[in-house]
């Protein structure tokens, strides 16, 4: 078991548990309970859990048609481009790991990858990005610039 960024895991699950969430995709076998009392009891399998559900919400958050990542788990959230960021690693850790076949997980990231090289890159205000820099918050259908965000670092 490999855990490639477990300190961002356990911070986003936190953030990601005080948010709303929308019905997703569930991972297959698991249960009602957020953490189930067995894997408290055991460091490595809280771990292989903690990972496993962040994925899932990179995953489900994720727009199927251009690959950008909502900034958090409800209708009306922008994508954000750290969020999406996050979504390229944890899609390569899912499918590591077998939770989606790498097929799923590389054909998401070509899209996502496709979406970056035809979005438009320009000063007018609702472009994508600036002389190859993201605006931080995009529209999650669109890939627009949104809220007269920052370009992102």
């Amino acid at each position: 078991m490999k855990f490639y960024w477990l300190p961002v895991v356990f911070l986003l699950l936190l953030a990601n548990s005080t948010c709303s969430s929308r019905e997703s995709q569930s991972p297959p076998g698991s249960g009602s309970a957020w953490i189930p009392d067995s894997t408290l009891k055991n460091p490595t399998a809280f771990l292989h859990h903690l990972e496993e559900k962040t994925f899932w919400y990179f995953w489900n958050e994720a727009n199927p048609e251009n690959g950008l990542v909502r900034d958090r788990s409800t209708e009306e959230s922008p994508a954000s481009i750290a969020t999406t960021g996050f979504g390229l690693v944890a899609w390569a850790t899912g499918a590591e790991n077998g939770w989606v076949r790498r097929l799923q997980a590389s054909e998401r990231t070509l899209t996502l990858l496709k979406f970056f090289l035809g979005s438009e890159q320009s000063e007018n205000s609702d472009a994508t990005g600036y002389r190859g820099f993201y605006y931080h918050f995009l529209n999650w259908e669109t890939g627009r610039r949104m809220w007269d965000s920052e370009l992102s670092t």
